[in-house]
């Protein structure tokens, strides 16, 4: 630093330090009281100043995208230190669409804290929750600006509206709509289904997979036997993201009675 000279009595050094590391920093005046009459200068003094840093956050993530139900996993992290205390984070968190899961505001998580809220999302879109992180200095300095986190949650695939169950004559076609306004942040939801039966009923195949969004299932079904059976369609929403679950499976029973005959 330059030598600052011929300051007068009640001088006050006001200089605005700035801290461009992660730890503590110190700064040294050597103060020197001059002689007006060119006598030798009196004994220095020497004042040291400690200069914190800005505390500052780094999230493990600045982004994540979780199934429904599924937790964040966040770690907050910081490489600040101070003489006094330790540094702590305050947060808080808005979402769209009405998710649910996660508590606001939070304040005083220590060091290496990690955000794992269970967060459920209610709709049938991708919804985002965003967490606005502030790192607090235990001296109450000004902080680094916030870090904001988004956190993209999927839906549940669903089947709506679910086609309802039915009756038929015997040889027709059944006409069953496999429908979903469910949407994802990667690939299309699809349909898988299985088939069970009452009776000796024929026209249909089990399992089928990989059905499309919209799908009818267009069935002859034919009852050989000389009562109503029942064919009841087992239907899952499969789920497009890796390792989301599927979503919860829907009956649909189709009432095959038969075709009347007569005995002589």
């Amino acid at each position: 630093m330059t030598p600052v000279n011929v300051l007068p009595n009640n001088w006050v050094i006001s200089d605005v330090l700035h801290n461009p590391t992660d730890t503590s920093q110190t700064v040294t005046y050597t103060i020197v009281p001059i002689s007006p009459t060119g006598c030798v200068a009196g004994p220095s003094k020497t004042v040291v100043i400690t200069v914190d840093p800005t505390p500052q956050v780094v999230p493990s993530t600045m982004a994540q995208t979780i199934c429904n139900d599924g937790i964040t996993n966040v770690i907050l992290s910081s490489p600040s230190t101070f003489i006094h205390g330790v540094i702590t984070f305050n947060y808080t968190v808005s979402a769209t669409g009405g998710v649910t899961g996660f508590a606001t505001p939070v304040t005083g998580r220590p060091n290496y804290w990690v955000i794992s809220d269970t967060l459920k999302n209610p709709t049938d879109t991708i919804q985002t929750v965003t967490y606005k992180i502030v790192p607090i200095s235990p001296m109450g300095c000004t902080s680094d600006p916030i870090k904001i986190v988004s956190i993209r949650v999927n839906p549940t695939p669903r089947i709506y509206p679910v086609a309802a169950n039915s009756t038929q004559c015997d040889s027709l076609t059944t006409s069953i709509q496999l429908k979903s306004p469910s949407v994802f942040t990667t690939g299309l939801i699809t349909f898988k289904y299985t088939v069970t039966t009452t009776g000796l009923v024929t026209g249909y195949s089990s399992p089928e997979a990989g059905l499309p969004n919209n799908q009818v299932i267009a069935d002859k079904l034919i009852n050989k036997t000389d009562t109503f059976r029942i064919v009841t369609y087992r239907v899952v929403p499969v789920n497009p993201v890796p390792g989301c679950s599927d979503g919860p499976l829907q009956n649909i029973a189709v009432t095959v009675n038969p075709t009347p005959r007569l005995f002589q």
